[in-house]
Protein backbone atom coordinates (compact mmCIF):
# COMPACT_ATOMS: atom_id res chain seq x y z
CA UNK A 1 0.00 0.00 0.00
CA UNK A 2 2.85 2.32 0.89
CA UNK A 3 4.52 1.65 -2.48
CA UNK A 4 1.29 2.43 -4.33
CA UNK A 5 1.02 5.76 -2.49
CA UNK A 6 4.59 6.63 -3.44
CA UNK A 7 3.85 5.77 -7.09
CA UNK A 8 0.74 7.91 -7.05
CA UNK A 9 2.64 10.87 -5.56
CA UNK A 10 5.42 10.39 -8.15
CA UNK A 11 3.00 10.42 -11.07
CA UNK A 12 1.18 13.42 -9.64
CA UNK A 13 4.48 15.26 -9.34
CA UNK A 14 5.33 14.49 -12.96
CA UNK A 15 1.96 15.83 -14.08
CA UNK A 16 2.44 19.03 -12.07
CA UNK A 17 5.95 19.50 -13.40
CA UNK A 18 4.75 18.85 -16.96
CA UNK A 19 1.96 21.39 -16.65
CA UNK A 20 4.35 23.97 -15.26
CA UNK A 21 6.97 23.37 -17.96
CA UNK A 22 4.54 23.18 -20.91
CA UNK A 23 4.57 26.19 -23.22
CA UNK A 24 2.52 27.05 -26.33
CA UNK A 25 4.03 25.60 -29.52
CA UNK A 26 3.46 27.18 -32.97
CA UNK A 27 3.21 25.29 -36.28
CA UNK A 28 1.80 25.62 -39.80
CA UNK A 29 1.80 29.42 -40.34
CA UNK A 30 -0.36 30.43 -43.34
CA UNK A 31 -1.06 33.81 -44.96
CA UNK A 32 -3.67 34.62 -47.60
CA UNK A 33 -3.13 36.05 -50.15
CA UNK A 34 0.21 34.30 -50.17
CA UNK A 35 3.47 36.11 -49.51
CA UNK A 36 4.70 38.31 -52.39
CA UNK A 37 1.21 38.93 -53.82
CA UNK A 38 0.09 42.14 -55.53
CA UNK A 39 -2.12 44.73 -53.87
CA UNK A 40 -5.85 44.46 -54.58
CA UNK A 41 -8.20 47.16 -53.38
CA UNK A 42 -10.70 45.84 -50.84
CA UNK A 43 -8.70 42.68 -50.15
CA UNK A 44 -8.99 41.05 -46.70
CA UNK A 45 -5.69 39.62 -45.42
CA UNK A 46 -5.85 36.37 -43.43
CA UNK A 47 -3.15 35.03 -41.10
CA UNK A 48 -3.41 31.54 -39.54
CA UNK A 49 -1.35 29.52 -37.09
CA UNK A 50 -1.76 26.21 -35.22
CA UNK A 51 -0.94 26.49 -31.50
CA UNK A 52 -0.59 23.55 -29.13
CA UNK A 53 -0.75 23.89 -25.33
CA UNK A 54 -2.62 27.19 -25.44
CA UNK A 55 -5.46 28.34 -23.25
CA UNK A 56 -7.36 29.48 -26.35
CA UNK A 57 -5.94 32.99 -26.62
CA UNK A 58 -3.36 34.36 -29.06
CA UNK A 59 -2.24 37.61 -30.65
CA UNK A 60 -0.59 38.56 -33.93
CA UNK A 61 2.13 41.18 -33.67
CA UNK A 62 2.51 42.92 -37.09
CA UNK A 63 4.77 45.83 -38.08
CA UNK A 64 5.92 47.43 -41.34
CA UNK A 65 9.55 47.22 -42.38
CA UNK A 66 9.96 48.85 -45.81
CA UNK A 67 8.91 51.29 -47.17
CA UNK A 68 5.95 51.47 -44.79
CA UNK A 69 6.02 53.18 -41.43
CA UNK A 70 3.22 50.87 -40.29
CA UNK A 71 3.58 50.76 -36.47
CA UNK A 72 3.78 47.53 -34.48
CA UNK A 73 0.17 46.49 -33.93
CA UNK A 74 -1.31 43.66 -31.88
CA UNK A 75 -4.35 41.85 -33.31
CA UNK A 76 -6.39 39.48 -31.14
CA UNK A 77 -6.97 36.15 -32.86
CA UNK A 78 -10.12 34.07 -33.00
CA UNK A 79 -9.79 30.31 -32.79
CA UNK A 80 -11.39 27.03 -33.62
CA UNK A 81 -9.74 24.48 -31.38
CA UNK A 82 -5.98 24.88 -31.96
CA UNK A 83 -6.36 26.88 -35.21
CA UNK A 84 -6.01 30.65 -34.69
CA UNK A 85 -6.94 33.34 -37.24
CA UNK A 86 -6.51 37.11 -37.63
CA UNK A 87 -8.27 39.06 -40.42
CA UNK A 88 -6.94 42.50 -41.47
CA UNK A 89 -9.04 44.64 -43.79
CA UNK A 90 -6.45 47.15 -44.98
CA UNK A 91 -2.76 46.81 -45.75
CA UNK A 92 -0.70 49.02 -48.05
CA UNK A 93 2.06 47.57 -50.23
CA UNK A 94 5.18 47.05 -48.11
CA UNK A 95 7.29 44.39 -46.44
CA UNK A 96 6.01 43.37 -43.01
CA UNK A 97 7.33 41.26 -40.19
CA UNK A 98 5.08 39.42 -37.75
CA UNK A 99 5.01 36.82 -35.00
CA UNK A 100 2.45 35.07 -32.81
CA UNK A 101 2.12 35.29 -29.05
CA UNK A 102 0.14 32.88 -26.88
CA UNK A 103 -0.20 31.70 -23.28
CA UNK A 104 -1.50 28.63 -21.53
CA UNK A 105 -2.28 30.49 -18.32
CA UNK A 106 1.05 29.63 -16.78
CA UNK A 107 3.61 30.25 -19.49
CA UNK A 108 3.68 32.66 -22.45
CA UNK A 109 5.58 31.95 -25.63
CA UNK A 110 6.24 33.68 -28.96
CA UNK A 111 6.75 32.21 -32.39
CA UNK A 112 9.68 33.03 -34.63
CA UNK A 113 9.29 36.11 -36.85
CA UNK A 114 7.88 35.70 -40.36
CA UNK A 115 8.02 38.09 -43.32
CA UNK A 116 5.07 39.09 -45.45
CA UNK A 117 5.61 41.12 -48.62
CA UNK A 118 2.76 42.89 -50.45
CA UNK A 119 3.72 44.35 -53.84
CA UNK A 120 2.13 47.36 -55.48
CA UNK A 121 -0.76 46.52 -57.80
CA UNK A 122 -1.03 46.95 -61.57
CA UNK A 123 -3.33 49.70 -62.83
CA UNK A 124 -6.08 48.96 -65.34
CA UNK A 125 -7.45 51.95 -67.28
CA UNK A 126 -8.49 52.77 -70.85
CA UNK A 127 -8.92 55.78 -73.11
CA UNK A 128 -12.44 56.96 -73.92
CA UNK A 129 -14.00 58.98 -76.75
CA UNK A 130 -17.56 60.13 -76.11
CA UNK A 131 -18.53 59.91 -79.81
CA UNK A 132 -16.50 56.79 -80.58
CA UNK A 133 -13.13 56.37 -82.26
CA UNK A 134 -14.33 56.56 -85.88
CA UNK A 135 -16.41 59.69 -86.50
CA UNK A 136 -17.20 62.19 -89.25
CA UNK A 137 -15.75 65.63 -89.67
CA UNK A 138 -17.29 68.32 -87.41
CA UNK A 139 -18.74 65.75 -84.98
CA UNK A 140 -17.62 66.84 -81.48
CA UNK A 141 -16.10 64.37 -79.04
CA UNK A 142 -14.47 64.32 -75.62
CA UNK A 143 -11.26 62.37 -75.09
CA UNK A 144 -10.64 61.09 -71.57
CA UNK A 145 -9.99 57.89 -69.62
CA UNK A 146 -11.80 55.49 -67.31
CA UNK A 147 -10.66 53.02 -64.69
CA UNK A 148 -11.88 51.41 -61.48
CA UNK A 149 -8.64 51.36 -59.50
CA UNK A 150 -9.80 52.21 -55.99
CA UNK A 151 -6.98 53.47 -53.82
CA UNK A 152 -5.35 55.33 -56.74
CA UNK A 153 -5.95 58.85 -55.39
CA UNK A 154 -2.24 59.70 -55.53
CA UNK A 155 -1.74 58.39 -59.10
CA UNK A 156 -1.34 61.04 -61.84
CA UNK A 157 -2.84 59.91 -65.17
CA UNK A 158 -1.50 61.55 -68.36
CA UNK A 159 -2.77 61.57 -71.96
CA UNK A 160 -0.62 62.20 -75.04
CA UNK A 161 -1.91 63.05 -78.52
CA UNK A 162 0.57 62.23 -81.27
CA UNK A 163 3.27 62.20 -78.54
CA UNK A 164 2.28 65.68 -77.27
CA UNK A 165 1.08 65.88 -73.65
CA UNK A 166 -2.51 67.21 -73.40
CA UNK A 167 -3.24 66.70 -69.69
CA UNK A 168 -6.13 64.38 -68.85
CA UNK A 169 -8.02 64.87 -72.12
CA UNK A 170 -9.65 67.38 -74.49
CA UNK A 171 -12.97 68.28 -76.10
CA UNK A 172 -13.60 69.61 -79.60
CA UNK A 173 -14.17 68.92 -83.28
CA UNK A 174 -11.22 67.72 -85.30
CA UNK A 175 -10.14 68.00 -88.90
CA UNK A 176 -9.96 64.99 -91.16
CA UNK A 177 -7.17 62.58 -90.32
CA UNK A 178 -5.97 60.21 -87.60
CA UNK A 179 -4.78 61.07 -84.09
CA UNK A 180 -2.96 58.56 -81.87
CA UNK A 181 -3.69 58.85 -78.15
CA UNK A 182 -1.69 57.18 -75.38
CA UNK A 183 -2.59 56.91 -71.69
CA UNK A 184 0.08 56.48 -69.03
CA UNK A 185 0.99 57.61 -65.51
CA UNK A 186 3.92 59.31 -63.87
CA UNK A 187 6.84 56.90 -63.49
CA UNK A 188 6.48 56.66 -59.72
CA UNK A 189 2.86 55.57 -59.75
CA UNK A 190 1.37 55.82 -56.27
CA UNK A 191 1.40 54.21 -52.85
CA UNK A 192 -0.73 51.26 -53.93
CA UNK A 193 0.01 51.02 -57.66
CA UNK A 194 3.09 50.93 -59.89
CA UNK A 195 3.51 53.51 -62.64
CA UNK A 196 2.91 52.57 -66.27
CA UNK A 197 4.44 53.98 -69.46
CA UNK A 198 1.56 52.70 -71.58
CA UNK A 199 -1.75 51.80 -69.97
CA UNK A 200 -3.73 52.09 -73.20
CA UNK A 201 -3.40 53.33 -76.79
CA UNK A 202 -6.14 54.19 -79.29
CA UNK A 203 -6.54 56.04 -82.58
CA UNK A 204 -9.18 58.66 -83.32
CA UNK A 205 -10.08 58.63 -87.03
CA UNK A 206 -11.99 61.56 -88.56
CA UNK A 207 -13.61 60.81 -91.95
CA UNK A 208 -14.76 63.39 -94.50
CA UNK A 209 -18.47 63.81 -95.01
CA UNK A 210 -20.02 62.02 -97.98
CA UNK A 211 -19.18 63.91 -101.20
CA UNK A 212 -16.65 66.18 -99.51
CA UNK A 213 -12.98 66.65 -100.18
CA UNK A 214 -10.18 66.18 -97.68
CA UNK A 215 -9.43 69.18 -95.48
CA UNK A 216 -6.23 69.44 -93.46
CA UNK A 217 -5.88 71.57 -90.38
CA UNK A 218 -5.89 71.62 -86.60
CA UNK A 219 -8.48 71.41 -83.86
CA UNK A 220 -11.57 73.52 -84.60
CA UNK A 221 -13.01 74.87 -81.35
CA UNK A 222 -16.57 75.92 -80.51
CA UNK A 223 -17.57 79.22 -82.14
CA UNK A 224 -15.17 78.91 -85.05
CA UNK A 225 -17.95 79.53 -87.59
CA UNK A 226 -15.90 81.88 -89.77
CA UNK A 227 -13.07 79.38 -89.92
CA UNK A 228 -15.47 76.60 -90.90
CA UNK A 229 -17.00 78.84 -93.62
CA UNK A 230 -13.55 79.55 -95.03
CA UNK A 231 -12.71 75.84 -95.02
CA UNK A 232 -15.93 75.01 -96.86
CA UNK A 233 -15.21 77.84 -99.32
CA UNK A 234 -11.76 76.41 -99.95
CA UNK A 235 -13.32 72.99 -100.41
CA UNK A 236 -15.78 74.37 -103.04
CA UNK A 237 -13.28 76.66 -104.81
CA UNK A 238 -12.36 74.25 -107.65
CA UNK A 239 -16.05 73.80 -108.53
CA UNK A 240 -16.68 77.57 -108.37
CA UNK A 241 -13.76 78.26 -110.72
CA UNK A 242 -15.16 75.82 -113.26
CA UNK A 243 -18.61 77.43 -113.07
CA UNK A 244 -17.20 80.93 -113.54
CA UNK A 245 -15.09 79.73 -116.48
CA UNK A 246 -18.17 78.25 -118.17
CA UNK A 247 -20.10 81.48 -117.62
CA UNK A 248 -17.23 83.39 -119.20
CA UNK A 249 -17.20 81.10 -122.22
CA UNK A 250 -20.96 81.48 -122.65
CA UNK A 251 -20.70 85.28 -122.45
CA UNK A 252 -17.84 85.31 -124.97
CA UNK A 253 -19.77 83.11 -127.42
CA UNK A 254 -22.80 85.35 -127.04
CA UNK A 255 -20.72 88.45 -127.72
CA UNK A 256 -19.26 86.90 -130.89
CA UNK A 257 -22.72 85.87 -132.16
CA UNK A 258 -24.06 89.38 -131.62
CA UNK A 259 -21.21 90.86 -133.68
CA UNK A 260 -21.82 88.37 -136.50
CA UNK A 261 -25.53 89.21 -136.62
CA UNK A 262 -24.86 92.93 -136.66
CA UNK A 263 -22.36 92.58 -139.49
CA UNK A 264 -24.61 90.30 -141.51
CA UNK A 265 -27.51 92.74 -141.51
CA UNK A 266 -25.30 95.82 -141.83
CA UNK A 267 -26.74 97.18 -138.61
Amino acid sequence: MRNQSKLFLFLLSLMLISSVMAIPEFTNPISSPINNSNYTCGQTYRFNITIADSNGTAQLNLSGVFPSSFPATLYTATNSSSNFTVLINTLEPATYTYNWISTNGTNTNSSIYYFYKLNRGNLVASLTSSAGWNINYLVPTTIGYSGSNCGDGDVAYKIYKDDVYIGTGETGTFNIGSYVYKLNTTAGGGTNYSGSASLNTNTLTIARESGGDTIHGTLVGTGAGLGIFILYLAQALPTLLIVFALIGVVVLIGFVLVKIIIKSFNL
